[in-house]
């Protein structure tokens, strides 16, 4: 039986929440506009379609959503050049996971920037699918990205397993049928994630579990 693994990217292979948190600050602070923990919580896990809406409504800022998202993504890739880095345990898990199971990554975030990080740390080349957020019409947590993906790797969702750290990516994952494993973080430590089917505090332990189950 053919099986695959569908990592989320933001939160799970990388440490990138705080790096859109940083630059989600620099932009609405040149509107006058400060960034509260409720405006993070509402974008985590939403595409930048989504996210940029939701800036707009929660701060009143005057501005066209599509702006604020360009300025957005621009500011969060000028400072993930110096300051992203994977989580610990990614390298050692895909490692583990590639000749076992078919590998792919399911993002909110647009499908070229998933690309030019994966590419950056040498790992592109190992996901049979990439799926990014601005290739579906229905964003997380909606299933369509993990359906998506499925479909491109040619294994039912019930042969799938999701890495995911946020409420709208588990969500997401279970309505297309999913195992959802949830990767506890400093991010989501106050959020319900409570719909995932594990829960562990590291990609080691999650590494650890999939040896025992794959």
């Amino acid at each position: 039986m053919k099986r695959a693994v569908i990592f989320d990217m933001d939160g799970v292979m990388i440490d990138s929440e705080w790096i859109y948190k940083k630059a989600c600050q620099n932009v609405l602070k040149k509107y006058g506009k400060e960034a509260n923990e409720d405006l993070f919580k509402a974008q985590m896990g939403r595409s930048m379609d989504e996210a940029q809406k939701i800036i707009v409504e929660m701060t009143g800022i005057d501005a066209e959503p599509k702006k604020i998202g360009k300025e957005y993504i621009n500011e969060y890739l000028r400072l993930s050049k110096k300051l992203l880095n994977p989580n610990p345990g990614l390298f050692e898990l895909i490692n583990s996971l590639k000749d076992k199971v078919l590998l792919a990554v399911a993002s909110s975030t647009e499908q070229k920037v998933v690309e030019k990080i994966l590419e950056r740390f040498e790992i592109k080349d190992t996901f049979s699918v990439i799926t990014g957020g601005d290739k579906v019409k229905h964003s997380k947590p909606e299933p369509e990205i993990y359906l998506l993906t499925s479909r491109k790797l040619g294994i039912d969702p019930d042969n799938c397993i999701v890495i995911e750290d946020s409420p709208a990516g588990i969500e997401s994952a279970k309505k297309a049928c999913m195992s959802v494993i949830a990767l506890k973080t400093e991010h989501n430590k106050n959020m319900d994630v409570s719909l995932a089917d594990r829960l562990f505090d590291s990609l080691y332990d999650i590494n650890n579990y999939l040896n025992k189950i794959i």
